[in-house]
């Protein structure tokens, strides 16, 4: 894991609308390679340790909850304790509003909390493993309609790396 400090010219992601905003007071970053880093929402609880309360974009291996530890520059270190949550991430192929909010709704009623960035990319948060398979059945149906493609965020350890 290559993680290193915030510089100048580096790429930055946000989240738009967090799914726990309420709760965050601090905001730190996570590497995602290639000079890129993801902001993250958190609620500070030391100054090294705080709890993640948005749905990672980009970045694998962080759920919501997650206790983590940060450095002297605001990046994340590790995890320290795993909320158990399962994070999926699915890219939105239709442009049709109407199926875009039966998935939105789908992915709610089943238990699943989502959030974007203002593009067609979408982080999907389950509260646990029972609910992340039901959802992920739900994910297989959509992309076999063409509708999405989806992965699993939780895939990789943080600081992996896509060699692409």
């Amino acid at each position: 894991m290559n993680l290193r400090p915030y510089t100048a010219g580096d790429f930055v992601h946000t989240h738009d609308e967090p799914v726990w905003r309420e709760k965050s007071n601090y905001i730190v970053h996570a590497y995602v390679g290639g000079g890129e880093y993801e902001q993250m929402y958190t609620k500070k609880f030391s100054k090294s340790i705080c709890e993640l309360c948005c749905i990672p974009l980009f970045a694998y291996g962080l759920a919501l909850g997650d206790i983590l530890e940060v450095d002297d520059e605001y990046l994340i270190k590790c995890v320290n304790k795993p909320s158990g949550r399962v994070v999926l991430r699915a890219y939105l192929k239709v442009k049709d509003r109407a199926t875009r909010v039966m998935i939105g709704n789908t992915i709610y009623d089943m238990g699943g909390l989502s959030e974007g960035n203002g593009t067609d990319l979408v982080a999907i948060d389950a509260p646990d493993s029972t609910v992340g398979l039901e959802i992920r059945s739900f994910l297989i149906e959509m992309e076999t309609k063409g509708y999405l493609e989806f992965e699993d965020g939780n895939a990789f350890p943080y600081g992996y790396e896509d060699p692409d």
